[in-house]
């Protein structure tokens, strides 16, 4: 499982290479910064399990549950479908558009990282993911994305 920090940060990086460098769409950075926080929402069970933890007196752990498999990604990209054509803002539509591939991304980066059995619940409850042991290098590929991410922005900087 890659870290909090290693989540947000990559997905930021991919959403800006994109959007704006990609595809043009010439993207905030607070649309950016939605997309990063889009890409930890599968880590919501997290927090969620720290207040049942505090409230019950017993270690409560549901990381790795429902919201490690592909189901929120299905059901957040049928979303963004069908707002796609209707009268919404553009920037509601961009949103609903990263969404799922921020929650596709932080699925393929914590299957990069060993993985979990639930990816493909309910057809497969076993773990889908490749084991390369890439655990050992959580600290080296958040600097290295902390660094593209400030490369980026320096290039951004001076395109004003």
């Amino acid at each position: 499982m890659a870290t909090a920090v290693g989540h947000l940060i990559i997905t930021m990086v991919l959403v800006e290479l994109v959007c704006n460098y990609l595809l043009k769409l010439k993207l905030s950075r607070r649309m950016i910064l939605a997309g990063g926080i889009a890409g930890l929402l599968p880590d919501l069970d997290i927090p969620l399990a720290w207040g049942l933890s505090w409230l019950t007196g017993e270690r409560v752990y549901l990381h790795g549950g429902i919201l490690h498999t592909l189901l929120p990604v299905l059901l957040s990209a049928l979303v963004a479908l069908a707002l796609w054509n209707k009268r919404v803002p553009r920037s509601v539509r961009i949103i609903a558009a990263i969404i799922p591939a921020a929650l596709l991304l932080h699925l393929a980066l914590d299957c990069a990282y060993g993985g979990y059995a639930t990816l493909l619940f309910p057809l497969h409850t076993g773990n889908v993911c490749p084991q390369w042991d890439t655990s050992k290098y959580l600290l080296e590929t958040d600097a290295i994305m902390l660094v593209a991410w400030l490369i980026i922005e320096d290039i951004r900087r001076k395109g004003k």
